[in-house]
């Protein structure tokens, strides 16, 4: 995907393919995207279970340990139908 300049080093991917986030904005992103599962009427077991990702991936998010790797970001994303981009930046 191509993002816009000013966001590149975001989506740079480190050598563990990684998207580079603050702390702040690693839990803001996980409250935009909890906003669209709520809206989608899912839960994040549903959606770690269809895509086998580990349930663990979304409570680190909330905390703000991590965000998931680009591939497992995108499997999200498009299972949601929405975008990076709206989930990272808003």
């Amino acid at each position: 995907t191509d993002f816009p300049t000013k966001y590149n080093r975001k989506f740079e991917n480190s050598r563990k393919g990684g998207i580079l986030l603050t702390k702040d904005e690693r839990i803001e992103s996980f409250y935009r995207l909890d906003k669209v599962v709520k809206e989608r009427g899912l839960t994040f077991y549903a959606i770690a279970k269809a895509l086998g990702l580990s349930k663990s991936l979304f409570s680190d998010w909330k905390s703000g340990k991590s965000v998931p790797k680009v591939d497992k970001m995108l499997a999200i994303v498009n299972y949601l139908n929405t975008t990076v981009e709206f989930i990272i930046f808003g």
